[in-house]
């Protein structure tokens, strides 16, 4: 089986610079996490505060992620990353620019787009993405960047490609923003993502491996 390491370094030659590989922490032993940044990774997402909170103070020099669902409570442990992906409420963003703020710190986020129209799945509407980005436009220590994206797990993966495309074709609309940032792409579908133009893939078990 290969290494950590071997992994990431065939990963990083198929993006080959086209978008930032972030590593998605989740379940995964710190020793293993561990292993992918001193092999060069830049870029670790996490999706629970707590768990996060943790692996920020055991792991230094790298940009931090948060990718997971944000509850209200939860805010006070947003600051300290460099990119929030998953904003899809108002209240989250409204909790953030006032905790910034008492800090004189600021932060980037970006808008979780639902474009399958999943039920149980968080994220915005295409149709509500402007008036949202308007009203979050007021936050004075928060800059949005762009969109994040997960589409439904459809099979093959190919037919995921439609809503990537999406994603990017409503990035480029917005690009007098200085929106520069598309989110998208798992273990599961990055390449077609990529093909797609995300800019961020998040890569959780091709990376590390399967979670214990």
């Amino acid at each position: 089986m290969s290494s950590v390491r071997d992994r990431f370094i065939e990963l990083s030659r198929k993006i080959q610079g086209r978008a930032t590989l972030m590593g998605v922490a989740k379940g995964q032993p710190l020793p293993v996490v561990k292993e992918a940044v001193d092999a060069g990774l830049k870029d670790l997402g996490n999706n629970y505060a707590q768990e996060g909170e943790a692996l920020m103070k055991a792991i230094v020099g790298v940009r931090w992620h948060f990718i997971g669902g944000i509850q209200s409570r939860k805010v006070k442990f947003l600051p300290g990353y460099d990119l929030v992906h998953s904003v899809d409420r108002l209240d989250i963003l409204e909790a953030l620019n006032k905790r910034l703020s008492l800090q004189n710190g600021k932060s980037e986020f970006l808008v979780e787009l639902n474009l399958g129209d999943e039920e149980n799945k968080s994220g915005i509407s295409p149709s509500s993405l402007d008036a949202f980005v308007g009203a979050s436009s007021h936050f004075s220590a928060l800059r949005c960047r762009g969109l994040m994206v997960l589409p439904p797990p459809l099979f093959p993966v190919e037919a995921r490609r439609v809503y990537f495309k999406q994603a990017r074709e409503i990035l480029t609309r917005h690009a007098a923003l200085g929106w520069d940032c598309l989110s998208m792409g798992t273990s599961e579908d990055f390449e077609v993502a990529l093909e797609e133009g995300a800019t961020i893939v998040r890569l959780g078990t091709v990376l590390f491996g399967p979670r214990p």
